[in-house]
């Protein structure tokens, strides 16, 4: 399903039930209340419509069972409100300001009617859906501060898009641009359709555009001119994960040549000729598609806490020779499909909808939101509909999330698939390559819920806008939910509603620059409390920050004759043994290594286990010792202010190494597989270890794993582990147990390497 864009009706502004001006209450102040229904054209109560003032921070609310609202909103100024239903036209209806800030008004009265919808799909000329396409629909000759001067939709992975909630009347629709770097070489004017509709109407168009090769987005020059030994070649297919060939995806190569890219032909083969020899890394591209990369990071988190960047496919070429058989993977990821209707069976829209993918992080199930830019968040449409897509191979769970309460004291809870607010009680979905997945249906059921409300101030008491993330307190064992997040507002406060019962942990963070006296630039300041959700509405919280511990020492290096440049060699960072909020806080911000090898690390809240980044791949993380206590593996509480100084880091450039080849039970070779290495010593299998080491095979079959802490591994070759060192299967312990009773074991001094000839672990 497109992104869908809700067209807006006439501005009204009718303040009485009986057509009369509302009385307003006496006295004019910053927060009002807003309160009228919702009809139909034929004055029949329209219940749950989604009313919102789109120029405030305030929540927005439903309408209840009698069609009729009450809006608290914030301001100084006139209000706009924004009233949506599926198959209803939108309207806008502007509450004008008084002398000296808002009043209270009562009685107002707002009428919608069937609104029409536009929709269709966008493709290039050999019919392939474009993604990411940005479809406009305007209404020639209608401009207005209440009516935009046009709409604008972008299309899904199958090229599609809508429009809904329109009023009747004559739009002109076209493609205006296309996202992600193509649209340069795309020609500037598109063709565009005049559609007329009428109310209740739902019109489908088809939108051809032409769109360029993918040599031709791609900018040429980057390859220096061919010497005499450039006479290696590489050749191969690109294809899915079934196997079918890709036509017309762009094959490139960087290395000691250059950049040289070719195009696949129908049959998804390419070669690539006069390259000179040495290392190269291979990539396909086609627009719409993605590498197939089972536990690639989809989110956040993984990407910041991945110690190193995914690896890229990297070949090695000999002069003369040419490499066959480098087959490329893309693929158009998995999609999930579903409806979302309320209790009385009617299409919500505007919920959000979340695949979040089950990765194990320091032995505890987290569920994690894939990025929306890959497709796994969308909001439902007029019609109740939502497609997820472009997700990685992996098992998921699907959230829906209603922003708006129905009153003060009931709403709509987040759900998850089937429809359980207990996130343990979901049902989980396993995805394959490029698979699709319907009936992923949910339905809204209005039951008790609370607010939780508060205000942070800083160290010094002044309210400061923070950003606020809400936990609960699940039960041991439990899949943890992600945090919801709610962006606090200038003068400090916050609020969250539709708040199932329950405890909850509120946590504040708030980034930005350090004290004047700190040697970094910026640090974080943070504070947490619990909540109770019950029959009654908690007291406001209140939040006081604290600036955190700072820690100072030095990094010494040993073994290692060429130092790293001023400023680099090691980053610190430091991990919550709370998985709760381990995630909370970017952990990065507040540390700075300095150019004489000494280091500051502001903001360190309570205990925390340092875990060392080395920038070269053979070396490792040797010691953390703070006044003779050993940090290296283990947690320590730093409290929340106050200075440790002497804290030594050693870094060692005698890092082990485990390279050799793989087999299968047949004893024939194996060229694609994982290969990991993790300690024997179970205390050390923690939440980012030094000692874990996971890497894919080389193309010729090869691995090599380098930077081993010296002491006692398992090792194995596996043929699949989702996720990564950070997030997934080898965060595991009962699948490291699995693991080990197959592993090899091995002993490894200081910069001693051992080829092992290891078997394949099928799972």
């Amino acid at each position: 399903m497109a992104t869908v864009a809700s067209g807006i009706s006439r501005t009204i502004v009718v303040l009485a039930l009986t057509g009369a001006v509302a009385a307003a209450q006496q006295g004019a102040t910053s927060v009002a209340t807003l309160s009228g229904i919702v009809v139909t054209d034929n004055d029949v109560p329209l219940r749950r419509v989604r009313v919102v003032a789109t120029d405030s921070s305030s929540p927005a609310t439903f309408t209840d069972d009698r069609g009729q609202f009450v809006l608290r909103v914030s301001g100084t100024g006139s209000v706009r409100l924004l009233f949506t239903k599926a198959r209803y036209a939108a309207v806008r209806l502007e509450v004008p300001g008084q002398a000296g800030g808002l009043r209270d008004v009562v009685g107002l009265r707002v009428r919608l009617s069937l609104g029409a919808a536009i929709s269709g799909r966008v493709r290039d000329r050999s019919g392939e859906p474009v993604l990411q396409a940005q479809v406009t629909a305007r209404r020639p000759g209608v401009a207005s501060a209440s009516v935009p001067t046009a709409l604008v939709a972008t299309t899904d992975d199958l090229g599609e898009f809508r429009f809904s909630g329109l009023e009747p009347g004559a739009y002109v629709v076209g493609v205006s641009r296309v996202q992600a770097g193509a649209e340069r070489n795309i020609p500037a004017a598109f063709e565009q359709q005049t559609i007329n509709v009428s109310g209740g109407a739902d019109v489908v168009l088809d939108l051809p555009i032409d769109m360029p090769s993918e040599l031709a987005r791609y900018p040429q020059g980057y390859r220096t001119p061919s010497g005499p030994d450039a006479t290696a070649s590489v050749r191969g297919r690109v294809t899915t994960a079934q196997g079918v060939p890709i036509a017309g995806a762009l094959v490139q190569v960087r290395g000691p040549g250059g950049l040289t890219q070719v195009e696949s032909d129908g049959r998804g083969q390419y070669v690539l000729n006069r390259l000179a020899p040495g290392e190269y890394v291979i990539e396909a591209i086609k627009r719409g598609f993605s590498p197939v990369t089972p536990g690639m990071g989809q989110n956040a988190v993984e990407m910041l806490l991945r110690g190193d960047p995914p690896q890229d496919r990297t070949i090695v070429l000999l002069a003369g020779a040419t490499l066959s058989a480098i087959d490329l993977m893309l693929g158009r990821g998995a999609s999930v499909v579903g409806t979302i209707v309320d209790e009385f069976g009617e299409p919500m829209q505007g919920v959000t909808v979340n695949a979040l993918e089950l990765r194990v992080m320091g032995g505890v199930t987290r569920a994690m939101p894939v990025s929306s830019l890959q497709g796994g968040r969308a909001q439902t449409d007029d019609r109740g509909r939502y497609r997820l897509f472009g997700l990685q191979p992996g098992t998921y769970v699907i959230r829906a999330m209603a922003d708006a309460p129905v009153s003060a004291v009931s709403g709509y809870v987040p759900i998850f698939y089937p429809g359980t607010p207990a996130i343990d009680s979901a049902m989980q979905t396993k995805l394959d390559a490029d698979a699709s997945v319907t009936g992923i249906d949910l339905t809204f059921v209005s039951g008790p819920v609370g607010r939780i409300r508060g205000t942070v101030v800083d160290p010094a008491g002044r309210a400061v806008r923070a950003s606020i993330a809400l936990t609960a307190r699940g039960a041991p064992g439990g899949i943890q939910s992600e945090p919801l997040k709610a962006g606090g507002n200038p003068d400090g406060t916050f609020a969250f509603e539709n708040v199932a019962p329950g405890e909850y942990v509120v946590h504040a963070i708030v980034t930005g620059l350090a004290v004047p006296e700190a040697r970094v630039a910026y640090s974080s300041r943070y504070a947490a409390a619990g909540v109770t959700i019950g029959d009654v509405e908690p007291p406001p919280m209140s939040l006081k920050l604290s600036e955190g511990a700072t820690l100072m020492g030095r990094v010494t290096y040993e073994g290692i004759e060429v130092l790293p440049p001023r400023y680099t060699g090691v980053e610190l960072t430091a991990v919550s043994t709370d998985s709760d909020s381990r995630l909370l806080i970017d952990a990065r911000v507040g540390f700075a290594l300095l150019s004489d090898n000494t280091f500051e690390y502001r903001g360190v809240f309570g205990r925390k286990y340092l875990v060392g980044r080395v920038p070269n791949v053979d070396w490792y993380l040797k010691s953390i010792t703070y006044r003779g206590q050993d940090l290296t593996d283990s947690a320590f509480d730093f409290g929340s202010s106050g200075t440790f100084r002497d804290i030594e880091v050693v870094v060692s450039g005698g890092g082990a190494a485990v390279s050799g080849r793989v087999s299968d039970e047949r004893a024939a070779p194996v060229r694609d597989y994982t290969v990991a290495a993790f300690p024997t010593d179970r205390s050390k299998w923690t939440f980012l270890s030094r000692w874990l080491k996971a890497g894919p095979s080389s193309p010729d079959g090869t691995f090599h794993l380098t930077g081993l802490v010296p002491g006692e591994y398992w090792v194995v070759a596996v043929d699949r582990l989702e996720g990564n060192d950070v997030a997934g299967d080898l965060q595991s312990p009962d699948i490291l147990d699995a693991l080990s009773s197959r592993a090899v074991r091995v002993t490894l001094g200081e910069r001693q390497s051992q080829d092992l000839p290891l078997r394949l672990i099928r799972r």
